[in-house]
């Protein structure tokens, strides 16, 4: 092979294979993980705003975080009102006006630890601290906003980042073999065959350099009849010794339906629905947040069979359906998951009944 092209190939994937790996390390440093974290002005009077940016879209966590070394016996934060927030997004350059984007209402614990997801963008918090939280002062609060959906993406770009870094390996490869191919033919004696050997052959184009002909009597280039023989065995051995699959351990998951209301006073069947934004329906029926475990244990006193279906929506927040799950399980009820595999056999199953009908 021609040292120049080989030459120019090698530096250009050199080039390639160091840049775009620091180009990855650069944006993962340039991500902003936490976007707040500020002393809390705890003033009952006054709201506190914080103005933010966000630069990758990702979901972010909402915390008031104490010093745990000074715990006043009389200031637990169990036993004081629970301060309350809102983001908002602020405008753009094509927009009229800030967005509401995402409040409290929602959150759990006295920290209203809660999340919401954003995209890019400038936005703005407003913290409000109730009358009788005065005593945190000493405590030294801070409110604290971050993330940590950005340590998911480091293992893809980890293995992103080596593959290039092989690139730049065999793009460095491809230029020590150019030079050493230069070399060679700069420093051998190379015996050329000329019909008539006593002219001397003289080159009228200097940019062109004429490569001296090989004896007949070597053999052919090592590297194509290499890579010739590598090939083969690979094509042979992905047709012939590729066809054989391999498992592990089988493992069947098969899908269990109780039967509701065998002997029970009630044949209704008992199921709690998830939307998004927080909207509880238990058979139907909109529930609060707060009174989702009383009318299930009201629903569950009239039936012999404790056995509540639960689904949820696609776009809904992980926490809210583990609050259902946890309440549904903490009244000593059956829990049955609908996921949207299993309703899809349950439409295929009423299809039949249907036509038959």
């Amino acid at each position: 092979m021609a040292p120049r092209p080989l030459l120019v190939a090698g530096v250009v994937t050199l080039i390639i294979g160091l840049l775009v790996p620091h180009y990855i390390q650069h944006w993962f440093s340039s991500r902003i993980r936490e976007p707040v974290d500020v002393p809390a002005e705890i003033n009952s009077e006054k709201t506190q705003t914080i103005h933010f940016n966000i630069n990758f879209h990702a979901t972010y966590w909402v915390e008031l975080e104490l010093n745990e070394t000074q715990d006043p016996e009389y200031c637990s934060p169990g036993t004081l009102p629970r301060p309350s927030w809102k983001v908002d997004r602020l405008a753009r350059w094509y927009e009229r006006g800030s967005v509401p984007w995402a409040d409290s209402s929602a959150g759990y614990g006295w920290a209203n630890v809660d999340g919401f997801r954003a995209p890019s963008g400038a936005y703005l918090l407003k913290m409000t601290f109730p009358k009788g939280t005065e005593c945190l002062r000493e405590r030294q609060p801070r409110v604290v906003i971050r993330t940590s959906d950005l340590y998911s993406y480091e293992e893809g770009a980890n293995i992103f980042s080596n593959l290039f870094l092989y690139f730049g390996a065999v793009g460095l490869g491809c230029v020590a073999w150019a030079l050493a191919i230069w070399f060679r033919r700069y420093f051998s004696n190379e015996v050329s065959l000329r019909l008539f050997p006593e002219v001397v052959p003289r080159n009228h184009l200097r940019l062109l350099r004429h490569r001296p002909m090989p004896l007949i009597t070597r053999l052919p280039n090592f590297g194509l009849m290499y890579g010739a023989v590598l090939w083969i065995l690979v094509f042979f051995f992905m047709i012939f010794a590729g066809q054989g699959h391999y498992y592990g351990l089988p493992i069947e998951l098969g899908t269990r339906y109780s039967l509701a209301g065998q002997k029970s006073p009630s044949q209704e069947t008992l199921g709690v629905y998830l939307a998004v934004g927080e909207k509880y329906h238990v058979n139907g029926q909109l529930v609060s947040r707060e009174d989702l475990r009383t009318r299930l244990q009201q629903e569950l006193s009239r039936r012999a069979d404790w056995t509540v279906y639960f689904e949820a929506d696609h776009d809904t927040l992980n926490m809210n359906a583990i609050f259902v799950m946890d309440t549904i399980q903490g009244l000593g009820a059956k829990l049955v998951w609908i996921t949207p595999k299993v309703r899809e056999e349950l439409q295929q199953k009423d299809q039949p009944a249907r036509q038959l009908r």
